[in-house]
C-alpha cells in the first residue's frame, strides 16, 4: 500500500491533482466510476475552462465563441494542450543559467510519457506494465486527472483522430531541448505537428473533418 501511495503521489504532481482527489482514488479504486459520474464530469469541464483561462486566454475567448455543443470538447482539448505546453515551460524556467548542452530532465520526459499512456487509456488500450503491480497502479492513475477524464468524455462525443493527439505529445517531446530551430523546415514541421494538429482537432469538435 505504501508503494501505491508513493506512485499516486508522483502521478498527482505530474497531473495537477489535489491530495483529496488522490485519496479518493486510493479508497475507491474505481477509475471507471469516477470518469462516468455526471457530477464529476461537470467538475472536470469547469476545471478545464478555468485552466485554459489561466494558461491560454486567446483559446479561452475562442472557446466562448464556439457552438454550444462543441464547447466542452474544445475546452478539454485546449486544457490538454496547455498541460503539454507547461512541460517545456517548466524545463525552461529550471534551466535558466544552465549550459546550452543541458539535457531535458528525465522527470519531464516521463511526464510526457505519462500523457502518451493516458492517450492509450482513452482509446481503450492497456499499457504494457508486465507483471509489475506498481506500474499497473501508475498506469491507471491517469483517470484521476480532470483533464484526462474530460478528454476521454470529449472523445466519446467527438471521436478525435488519434494521430493528431499523439503528434501533439511527440512534438513536445522533441521540442524539450530545442532553443531555436536551425532551419525553416524544422519550424514548419513543428507548426504542422502542433498548431495544425490542434486546429484539425478543434474542427472535429464542430464535427468538421
Amino acid at each position: 500500500i505504501m508503494e501505491r501511495c508513493r506512485l499516486l503521489s508522483t502521478a498527482c504532481r505530474h497531473s495537477r491533482l489535489s491530495s483529496l482527489q488522490c485519496r479518493r482514488w486510493l479508497l475507491t479504486g474505481s477509475p471507471a466510476q469516477i470518469r462516468n459520474d455526471e457530477h464529476q464530469r461537470r467538475q472536470d469541464i469547469d476545471y478545464c475552462i478555468n485552466f485554459v483561462r489561466e494558461r491560454d486566454i486567446d483559446a479561452f475567448y475562442c472557446g466562448l465563441l464556439m457552438p454550444k455543443a462543441a464547447q466542452k470538447s474544445f475546452f478539454a482539448l485546449r486544457a490538454f494542450n496547455a498541460e503539454l505546453a507547461s512541460v517545456k515551460e517548466i524545463h525552461h524556467s529550471r534551466s535558466q543559467g544552465a549550459t546550452t548542452g543541458t539535457s531535458a530532465p528525465v522527470a519531464l520526459q516521463l511526464r510526457l510519457q505519462w500523457w502518451n499512456d493516458a492517450i492509450r487509456q482513452i482509446y481503450g488500450e492497456e499499457n504494457d506494465t508486465g507483471a509489475d503491480p506498481s506500474l499497473a497502479s501508475l498506469s491507471i492513475s491517469c483517470w484521476e486527472s480532470p483533464v484526462v477524464r474530460a478528454l476521454y468524455n470529449a472523445h466519446q462525443d467527438t471521436k478525435f483522430t488519434r494521430r493528431f493527439l499523439e503528434r501533439l505529445v511527440q512534438a513536445r517531446e522533441q521540442d524539450l531541448e530545442i532553443i531555436q530551430f536551425r532551419t525553416m523546415g524544422e519550424s514548419i514541421k513543428y507548426a504542422a505537428d502542433t498548431t495544425s494538429s490542434l486546429l484539425y482537432l478543434s474542427l472535429e469538435c464542430c464535427d468538421v473533418r
